[in-house]
């Protein structure tokens, strides 16, 4: 939820990229003790875009799940099609 993370250009872009290209986007706080039913996670920041996470606390990432590694090339392709500049009309 906003109010536990610092909504920066990246995480909106992120965010409208997602939702542009069919992902259902849901924001809410997630107990660790529910990561096990999750196959995978992400952070977003200007320097490493999406960045997938192996590890949270104790819980452990298979590998990167199909829908990250979609979204990844999504965001790549907007930023090479927005030449990296990004309009306020997008978020």
């Amino acid at each position: 939820p906003l109010a536990c993370v610092l909504n920066g250009v990246t995480r909106q872009t992120v965010l409208f990229v997602a939702r542009a290209s069919g992902f259902a986007v849901t924001e809410k706080l997630i107990p660790c003790s529910a990561l096990a039913s999750y196959e995978g996670a992400f952070l977003t920041s200007t320097s490493s875009n999406i960045m997938p996470l192996k590890k949270i606390d104790d819980h452990e990432f298979a590998g990167i799940p199909d829908g990250i590694k979609k979204l990844m090339r999504a965001y790549k392709e907007f930023l090479k099609q927005s030449g990296g500049k990004f309009s306020e009309s997008v978020f």
